[in-house]
């Protein structure tokens, strides 16, 4: 099932990807419903809750094996045998067809988001203690 529901998301992104204007903007229901319909075709008969869930917990792995892969000094996952891997709080099989499919088209996404964006490092005011009178041009040259 987890191939299928890769190569499903696969096409969906691309879909995404390659789409313009108000093509891109659909629900996230909508594009559940388009997976869930890829599945069908591949034999795969499940619901919306279930590839939800078979998703999320699939790129939870994922990001822990690509994250352990980026590590400085890490050996590679592959590499690891089963137990390496339980010491180490990895998914216990993760297979290289998964990590190559999901890196081909998630796997440059950033995994954080910052909780806020920095203002433009040009604004004069930025960093600026509001309540602090801003230092004359002529002192600031003066020292």
């Amino acid at each position: 099932m987890v191939v299928a529901l890769l190569e499903c998301k696969k096409i969906e992104y691309d879909e995404v990807e390659n789409a313009i204007g108000r093509e891109v903007i659909v629900s996230n229901d909508v594009k559940w419903q388009r997976i869930r319909s890829l599945m069908r075709k591949k034999g795969v008969n499940v619901d919306i809750t279930q590839l939800r869930n078979k998703w999320e917990s699939t790129i939870a792995s994922y990001k822990k094996v690509r994250d352990w892969n980026h590590g400085s000094g890490n050996e590679p996952y592959e590499a690891l045998n089963r137990n390496q891997r339980k010491i180490e709080k990895l998914p216990k099989d993760f297979p290289a067809e998964w990590i190559e499919l999901l890196n081909s088209f998630y796997g440059h996404r950033p995994s954080i988001s910052p909780p806020c964006i920095a203002q433009s490092l040009e604004d004069p005011n930025v960093g600026v203690n509001p309540h602090e009178q801003p230092i004359p041009d002529s002192e600031v040259e003066s020292q």
